[in-house]
């Protein structure tokens, strides 16, 4: 057997998951040096595949030296999303000879699929001052290269890093002063922050808005003293994304802007603010969020009647209910909502009053809580919207939904008959509900329904 050959039985055994065989493979291979880079990255697919990458990672580096120059020249090559376990064994043998061809053929490459920041740490110095001088290589690397170079200087506990990115926050240049901004946000020091913040002045809208997304991702206490301030800004982009970021900080001195924001003219502002104040419970914000259980737009009067829900405090139940008494139905339907976060008797005979409501998304909204809330009493009311041969048919499969989520066996004979109902999505809501009760009667009828079904096919 010659070495072609011993190495080609090797890889398929270094593809074994049994680890007695791939191991003792992995080091074998290791043993033919440079002769053995080759076949290890033609397989690098299948050992994703496996979950074996790893192992390939660890081989090349033990190969050590004279796997680093077929390393560099597989750069060349597409390997999709597989380019990640190349420079991960280039970072590990830590080669300088490496650090230019990472920097023009995977990190400033739009063509490759992971750009590899990561890498450049395990270098150390040389990399770094790589790195700075192609960032302030305006002549021969354009603003996407050195949007990604910023990415690799914040890989560095350095402060010329940090230093030089800051500065560039004053860049000519808006997509300068994004990428460092960008860049700067995955940083771990907490002293980026304030730099970072103050482009939330920045004359040029895209700026503030990427400030806006940074401070988010970072979070912490200074950030949301900046964000607060920023929800009135004049362009709809940067108050979106000030909102969004709010929502994720979870800090309770947002409450008075998210409030705000709830009546801003944008409705995806809208719904941030909303979703954000579910996230921070508080009765302060009660009243803005009521306000919006009427919004044009169903998302955000939905986030608001699930936030102002959230807030749990059993002297709004009185203040909701009478809210209940109005023509509006989207008003309605966020009160049902609101409600559904309590489990005070009073507002489970409400909602099984609204089921009776004129609207059918009323009904339909008061049929889901009832199920969400997996309340037994509800059983007999939410049989009767079932067999209401007046009902709307989204109703009526969200009844039958909910008798299935309460699980009620006492359901089962009056949920067998609409297995037969003319409505297609009407008898396999019925056969789902009867599925999940599970008695022997029940996946019996469903069964038969199949094979019925199954025959006029």
């Amino acid at each position: 057997m010659d070495q072609t050959q011993k190495i080609q039985q090797l890889i398929e055994d270094f593809l074994n998951r049994d680890e007695q065989v791939r191991i003792p493979a992995r080091d074998e291979l290791v043993k033919f040096g440079r002769d053995a880079v080759r076949p290890l990255l033609e397989v690098l697919d299948e050992s994703q595949r496996l979950g074996i990458s790893d192992d390939i990672v660890t081989a090349l580096v033990q190969i050590g030296t004279p796997a680093v120059e077929p390393l560099i020249a597989a750069l060349d090559e597409d390997w999709g999303w597989s380019i990640q376990e190349i420079v991960d064994a280039l970072a590990g043998l830590g080669d300088l000879r490496a650090i230019q061809p990472l920097i023009t053929k995977v990190l400033i490459n739009p063509k490759v699929d992971m750009h590899g920041a990561w890498a450049f740490k395990s270098f150390g110095e040389p990399a770094l001052q790589a790195l700075l001088a192609v960032f302030h290589d305006a002549e021969h690397f354009d603003e996407y290269g050195r949007g990604m170079v910023a990415l690799a200087l914040c890989e560095f506990d350095d402060s010329r890093a940090m230093e030089t990115l800051i500065a560039t926050l004053q860049d000519d240049s808006p997509k300068m002063r994004r990428n460092a901004i960008y860049a700067l946000s995955f940083s771990k020091d907490s002293q980026v922050v304030d730099p970072i913040a103050s482009a939330l002045d920045d004359q040029n809208p895209k700026v503030r808005k990427s400030a806006a997304m940074a401070l988010g991702h970072i979070g912490g206490t200074r950030a949301v003293e900046h964000l607060i301030g920023a929800i009135t800004d004049e362009d709809v982009t940067v108050r979106r994304s000030v909102a969004s970021s709010l929502r994720y900080c979870e800090d309770k001195r947002a409450l008075e802007s998210l409030a705000a924001g709830l009546k801003d003219s944008d409705a995806n502002v809208r719904w941030y603010c909303a979703t954000g104040l579910s996230k921070i419970p508080d009765i302060r914000a009660f009243d803005a969020l009521f306000a919006a259980f009427g919004d044009e737009d169903t998302k955000v009067r939905i986030a608001a009647a699930f936030a102002a829900g959230k807030i749990g405090d059993s002297s709004l139940i009185e203040r909701l209910i009478a809210a209940f008494d109005t023509e509006d139905w989207r008003v309605k339907y966020s009160v049902i909502i609101a409600l559904g976060h309590y489990r005070e008797n009073e507002v489970i005979e409400f909602i099984k009053q609204a089921l009776n409501a004129p609207e059918y998304p009323v009904r339909y909204i008061a049929a889901g809580m009832l199920g969400g809330m997996g309340e037994l009493s509800a059983v007999e009311p939410l049989i009767q919207v079932m067999q209401d041969i007046q009902q709307d048919a989204p109703v009526r499969q969200k009844a039958i939904w909910a008798l299935g989520k309460i699980g009620d066996t006492q359901a089962i004979p009056y949920l067998m008959p609409m297995l037969n109902h003319a409505d297609p999505a009407t008898s396999s809501k019925a056969a789902e509900a009867l599925r999940i009760m599970g008695t022997p009667e029940a996946l019996l009828v469903v069964e038969e329904w199949e094979r019925r079904k199954n025959r006029s096919i």
